[in-house]
């Protein structure tokens, strides 16, 4: 077994082990362990959501490759919607790089490569911090609203004052902030990030992403999200349930704030977002024996 599964098998582990005294069902459970998420159902881990839906990449191979060139002094040469890239800037580029990496031995050439190897990781991770960051500023305005609380913009921070100013025109009210679902019937877990209702009385579920556009997996998570809260309702992080649904969720939301433009991408084909879900829990389980 790879020392990554070893690790892995450790935690949780040492997460269930808190609940080895309880007898019978104890139902579900959260835990959080250094930012590391792990769901359960009567002692026994439940699939993540989001985990899940690895299984459909996004096509992001020309992305990775994009930074590994640029190691290298190569600049993209843009496309017609952004711009393009004057060629004598990049053949400059270039040329600079390489009066540089004449005197490169063996060893800091090699260097190199492996930096360029793995740049996108190193770029997912610093990402994936800011994201966090983004994502606890946008739990504490959902909550703010919640509470009644009167919203000051200068009180958040500027990255999430798009999605601010687009709420106060566009939304009700919000329903949940960071609700846990589960389903037993699919043994899977996972944390929304927000149900809403709109003006026009729709209510759906939101997901804050920090990807540069919306993906049709992100869309399949939230989906799994309406499966599980169909199933058992939304809880808090101590099991508790805290609202159930009465119907159907009449839409999907993704708000890529990577995106150049500030956007909210809605889909409204519920059940085929449903069915994808579903093979992917399947295809997961498949891949994963």
């Amino acid at each position: 077994m790879k020392s990554k599964e070893l690790a892995e098998d450790t935690r949780m582990e040492k997460l269930l082990e808190a609940e080895q005294e309880y007898v019978g069902e104890i139902g579900y459970r959260f835990h959080n362990e250094n930012d590391k998420h792990l769901h359960t159902f009567n002692g026994k881990p439940l699939l993540g959501t989001s985990t899940v839906t690895s299984v459909l990449a996004k096509p992001l191979t020309w992305w990775a490759s994009g930074l590994a060139c640029e190691k290298f002094g190569w600049i993209n040469k843009g496309n017609a919607k952004k711009g393009w890239t004057p060629k004598e800037e990049r053949l400059q580029s270039v040329a600079n790089f390489r009066v540089g990496a004449n005197h490169l031995s063996d060893e800091e050439w090699l260097a190199l490569c492996d930096e360029a190897y793995s740049a996108h990781s190193k770029k997912l991770d610093s990402t994936a911090t800011e994201g966090t960051d983004m994502h606890a500023e946008l739990e504490r305005f959902v909550n703010d609203k919640i509470s009644g609380k009167a919203i000051d913009v200068s009180n958040y921070i500027p990255k999430i004052h798009p999605f601010i100013l687009w709420s106060e025109q566009n939304v009700k009210r919000f329903i949940a902030s960071e609700g846990h679902t589960y389903s037993t019937k699919l043994w899977v877990g996972g944390i929304t990030d927000c149900i809403l209702e709109l003006n026009d009385g729709k209510i759906g579920i939101m997901d804050f992403k920090s990807s540069k556009e919306s993906y049709d997996s992100q869309f399949m998570q939230i989906a799994g999200y309406e499966l599980q809260i169909n199933e058992n309702g939304v809880y808090d992080d101590n099991g508790v349930q805290t609202w159930k649904a009465d119907k159907p969720f009449d839409f999907y939301a993704v708000v890529p704030f990577g995106a150049e433009k500030f956007t909210v991408d809605m889909r409204y084909n519920t059940d085929e977002l449903k069915d994808g879900f579903i093979a992917m829990v399947t295809l997961y389980k498949i891949i994963n024996k």
